[in-house]
């Protein structure tokens, strides 16, 4: 029972579960794609509102019917330090690129995964991102 009040096996230990618990959010994040089939929000740049390093974009589908008293702005997502960004050209997503929030632009076409993996049942749609991926047209 000694042994297990000794501070060097304390922080051994916390030092060790830290270690661990790093390693097991990296491995995580890293796994993941930008580019799998359950992104949650795709639409063109309406605007963007920036803070430092938080944005909340919001997106429209061009060519949609804007019914009168209803915003275009069908999705609004919201960007943190966290959030990873990246650049697609052509359609291979794999092939992405990284990219940075300040790459962001009115008009470009974006999909984005949520953090939670759910959207709320509000319209517009909202929802904290975790990765964005900006789509560039193609060059012919």
């Amino acid at each position: 029972m000694q042994r297990a009040k000794s501070p060097k096996v304390w922080l051994t230990l916390v030092a060790i579960l830290i270690l661990a618990l790093f390693l097991g959010v990296s491995a995580w994040r890293n796994s993941s794609s930008p580019c799998d089939p359950m992104g949650q929000g795709h639409g063109v740049i309406d605007s963007i509102d920036q803070t430092f390093v938080f944005a909340q974009i919001r997106l429209y589908t061009p060519g949609a019917p804007i019914h009168p008293g209803i915003s275009r702005d069908h999705t609004i997502v919201s960007t943190d330090w966290a959030t990873h960004f990246f650049r697609q050209y052509g359609t291979n997503c794999k092939s992405a690129q990284r990219a940075s929030l300040s790459d962001l632009a009115k008009g470009q076409s974006i999909i984005a995964w949520s953090k939670d993996l759910r959207n709320n049942n509000s319209y517009p749609a909202t929802f904290n991102a975790s990765d964005v991926v900006i789509v560039m047209p193609t060059t012919q």
